[in-house]
């Protein structure tokens, strides 16, 4: 479960993902029932190398991670894959 920062201000939210090593391809987000749920796939880099694993700290393969939005009403207005971090700004439907 990738860690986050939720930051909410007026009637927007903006929610960083730590997502290192994710290609943009295998992001999928949307909000529905008010929740934000985000997919993706982590392919390990070592798979493709000849030798042994040593040490896996860090996860890989696909997960999810949702999020139970503040106001029901709410829609992606922005989201950016930025330096290994998601960047997703919802805002209170009109």
């Amino acid at each position: 479960c990738p860690p986050a920062d939720v930051y909410a201000a007026g009637g927007s939210w903006w929610i960083t993902l730590a997502l290192p090593g994710v290609q943009r391809a295998s992001l999928e987000f949307e909000v529905r029932e008010g929740l934000l749920h985000i997919r993706a796939t982590r392919e390990a880099p070592w798979r493709k190398a000849p030798g042994s694993l040593q040490r896996l700290e860090i996860p890989y393969g696909r997960f999810e991670r949702s999020f139970t939005l503040p106001h029901p009403a709410a829609t992606i207005v922005a989201a950016d894959l930025l330096d290994g971090c998601l960047h997703i700004e919802l805002a209170t439907r009109a």
